[in-house]
């Protein structure tokens, strides 16, 4: 089959859009029609367009509106059938309204056009495909153009089409998981590859429960079609690169909607984009991302790499219940109230500590509130990962976090009367800078360094033992005038 897509570029010199109402439209006067060639078949509009608006009368196509002030397109596609064993098909475009001038595309590794009503024109790229353009003059009223169609040599070799990058969009409400897939095909160069409805050269997969919305408007150019449960490409499907889209719906599920997607050969990259409506993405399978902010809309991402053939993604996006207590809430207190708050909530376990004794003050001590500052860095990141707290209000709010568990770690190192050796959270975080102290701990003599361990008292990080400054926070690693050291 050789498949036309037909773009008329109309325009209503008026101030008031072009209607007909169907009542109206059994005596004809559309404000647009058109003659579909001589056994054209499979008339299409497109599936994600309007079709309320199109009428197909036996070999005419009419349009009854609207057609708004000024120009606008209408466009169409059908298809014609290849006689096996020819090689040229004949095709008598027809204008029964007469047209301005018409320009023919044809892929430059696709059919090749021959006719002595057009001349040659420059070449042009659409979505890059590359194309050769011919071109012809005015046509009056019921004039037509013929052309003569040679169709390329085809293959069914399947090792010729391999899978490119997929990606997948997921939108969830209520009631409605909906699920965009935008796939690439690859062919490889020669032959046009081709199947058949009987042996289609892939079929994809819907999930169950899963209702389709639509195709791309290119689906149909590439010999790609709905089928039950399921996509199939036939082709024939030329050199290069092609983009097809599909769309359907599942439906949710209060404890959380699964997702499961597979895919009929290697899909070297897979990516992932779940708006952000509160939402967990659990899968073993696809790597976290940072989020992307889109116009208003904040986008969850994940990656998976070298899906293989018929492997089973298994996804859960479950809803964050606003009434549970969540990571999500702590930090957000924090991102609000500050380091002040913090200061504030701790003090009564401070007074406690000197009141109830050494047991209470390994519970409610600077350690315990150490941990407790830890735990709310590590929620700031998530949700900064997330995209639920901007960089600013990020920085400022862990930078304060930072200072706190710094000053703790010195309370305690004070309180022990020599260095506390602890981890900080976050491979390769950094602290804040602490302010040096003097180098020698008499005028006139070296200063002895602090046999740590190995570990700087101040930020934990790992130093040498003839150091007198640690080279991550820059506290001096000299004893304290009068004191002893402890290892």
């Amino acid at each position: 089959r050789v498949l036309v897509e037909e773009t008329h570029r109309i325009e209503n010199p008026g101030k008031r859009p072009i209607w007909v109402p169907e009542a109206q439209r059994s005596g004809g006067g559309a404000p647009f029609e058109a003659l579909l060639p001589e056994g054209a078949i499979d008339f299409q509009t497109g599936v994600f367009d309007a079709t309320s608006s199109f009428e197909q009368r036996g070999d005419r196509v009419l349009y009854w509106g609207p057609v708004y002030r000024g120009e606008q397109e209408i466009r169409f596609v059908y298809q014609l059938p290849v006689t096996p064993g020819e090689e040229d098909v004949d095709l008598r475009l027809r204008f029964p309204r007469g047209t301005g001038g018409v320009t023919v595309l044809s892929a430059s590794h696709g059919p090749k056009l021959t006719s002595d009503a057009l001349r040659s024109g420059e070449d042009v790229e659409r979505d890059g495909v590359s194309f050769a353009a011919w071109t012809s003059g005015s046509l009056p009223a019921g004039g037509e153009l013929p052309l003569t169609v040679s169709v390329p040599a085809t293959t069914a070799d399947p090792s010729a089409l391999a899978l490119g990058r997929a990606e997948v969009s997921v939108e969830l409400d209520d009631t409605i998981l909906e699920v965009t897939q935008t796939q690439q095909l690859r062919v490889a160069p020669g032959a046009h590859v081709a199947g058949t409805p009987r042996a289609p050269l892939l079929r994809f997969e819907l999930p169950l429960e899963a209702e389709l919305i639509g195709l791309s408007n290119d689906a149909g150019r590439l010999g790609i079609g709905a089928v039950q449960q399921g996509i199939e490409v036939v082709g024939p499907l030329g050199p290069g690169k092609h983009d097809f889209a599909f769309r359907y719906r599942l439906p949710a599920r209060p404890g959380g909607t699964p997702l499961d997607l597979r895919f009929p050969m290697t899909v070297p990259a897979l990516q992932l984009r779940a708006a952000d409506t509160g939402l967990v993405i659990e899968s073993d399978r696809l790597h976290r991302l940072r989020p992307q902010a889109i116009g208003t809309r904040t986008w969850m991402m994940r990656e998976a790499f070298h899906v293989e053939p018929e492997e089973i993604l298994e996804l859960r996006f479950v809803p964050i219940e606003a009434s549970a207590p969540s990571a999500a809430g702590a930090a957000f207190f924090v991102l609000v109230a500050g380091a002040t708050v913090l200061l504030f909530v701790v003090a009564p376990l401070r007074a406690s500590r000197e009141v109830r004794g050494r047991e209470a003050d390994d519970l409610h001590g600077p350690a315990h509130e150490r941990e407790l500052v830890y735990s709310t860095i590590r929620d700031l990141d998530h949700d900064f990962e997330t995209g639920k707290v901007a960089q600013a209000d990020y920085d400022r709010t862990r930078q304060e976090l930072w200072a706190r568990a710094v000053e703790l770690m010195r309370q305690e190192r004070g309180s022990t009367g020599g260095a506390t050796v602890a981890s900080l959270p976050g491979a390769g975080m950094s602290a804040p800078a602490a302010s040096p102290t003097p180098a020698t701990d008499r005028p006139g003599e070296p200063a002895a360094p602090i046999p740590t361990g190995g570990f700087c008292p101040a930020c934990g990080g790992s130093v040498d033992p003839t150091w007198r400054f640690c080279s991550h926070c820059g506290a001096s690693l000299a004893p304290a005038e009068g004191s002893e050291s402890t290892g």
